[in-house]
């Protein structure tokens, strides 16, 4: 299998269903292409806080009435896994 296994924990869906602002489908659809992206490669994202925890961005779209939205993940590399902890517009 390729790529890597995406958890979702706790406080990431929490965050998706509860803080954004734009509706969770909405929003999951504007994540997907970014989640696929850290499925396949996590560690080519920025490191925010040593040793494992790192942060994906996605622009604002205006014109698709979509927010900047950002996703905070911690990369477990030996186990091929990812959880994601956080979303929110920055």
């Amino acid at each position: 299998m390729e790529g890597y296994e995406l958890l979702h924990e706790n406080s990431y869906d929490y965050c998706l269903c509860n803080t954004l602002r734009v509706e969770v489908s909405q929003a999951e659809e504007a994540l997907g292409a970014i989640l696929y992206a850290i499925s396949r490669n996590p560690s080519g994202f920025k490191v925010v806080v040593e040793p494992n925890i790192y942060l994906a961005k996605i622009s604002e779209r205006p014109q698709e009435g979509l927010p900047l939205f950002r996703i905070f993940f911690r990369l477990h590399e030996e186990k091929k896994r990812v959880d994601l902890l956080y979303v929110d517009h920055g």
